[in-house]
């Protein structure tokens, strides 16, 4: 944004709709999407979300049963709720794409994670502690 449209802005003698088109700001992602990064840009950004999206879910089922189970979900959660959030309420190039990069470098590192983790972290099976009617013995289970 210039000098010249800022002071423009600032005068008070635009409206809303004009001061958001000047400046950028247009609060729906795919516009300021193609106001920035063009047509193509776009199309990768959303070729992007889907994708992760997709990875997500399946990097949850993987993590099943494992302690790094509710990260993946907490990501799978944000990783396919962003799309439909930038899309239809409020979205930001400024913003989102930086963020979206980051939750699919955590999601990588997760995946990642869930390589090197056991299958499952269930307590292995032990004998039953002492009760009062079982005379001061152990009982093996």
């Amino acid at each position: 944004m210039s000098e010249a449209d800022y002071t423009l802005i600032a005068s008070g003698t635009v409206s809303f709709e004009d001061s958001a088109t000047i400046s950028g700001n247009l609060h729906n992602g795919p516009l300021t999407a193609i106001h920035y990064a063009g047509v193509v840009g776009l199309v990768l950004l959303y070729a992007l979300m889907i994708a992760a999206a997709i990875h997500s879910v399946r990097c949850a089922r993987r993590c099943r049963g494992t302690p790094l189970f509710p990260v993946a979900v907490f990501l799978a959660t944000q990783l396919m709720w962003k799309p439909i959030h930038y899309t239809l309420l409020f979205g930001s190039y400024e913003i989102e794409p930086t963020e979206y990069m980051f939750l699919v470098g955590l999601l990588s590192l997760v995946w990642r994670m869930s390589e090197r983790t056991p299958p499952s972290m269930a307590p292995a099976a032990t004998e039953r502690p002492f009760s009062r009617n079982n005379g001061g013995t152990r009982v093996s289970a």
